[in-house]
């Protein structure tokens, strides 16, 4: 079970429990932001959102608790980078749209 994919994991796999989890992230975030007009502090809701990643990379790649920790580490890498990248384009390629 070695490797960062298992050779009976596809793309697809990969792509819907992508998926999955990010639709499940929405919950704690919708929930923190309705509730912060209701009770102070529900900004721990947002603490959770992490749980279910965990439990999808573990189970998907049958990883050990350390293995799953590192491969989400590597995921808040690359997610990071990700936004980095697109937050530095928007005043390259947010101008030019707008002339178009």
């Amino acid at each position: 079970m070695g490797g960062a994919l298992r050779r009976n994991l596809v793309l697809f796999d990969h792509f819907v429990l992508s998926m999955h989890w990010r639709s499940f992230l929405r919950l704690p975030v919708s929930a923190a932001f309705n509730a912060r007009t209701v009770v102070d502090g529900a900004s721990g809701l947002l603490l959770a959102a992490p749980v279910p990643v965990f439990c999808h990379i573990r189970g998907t790649h049958g990883s050990s608790v350390m293995g799953t920790l590192w491969r989400m580490f590597l995921l808040l890498i690359a997610s990071s980078a990700g936004f980095a990248i697109i937050l530095a384009a928007f005043p390259v390629v947010g101008p030019e749209t707008l002339r178009a």
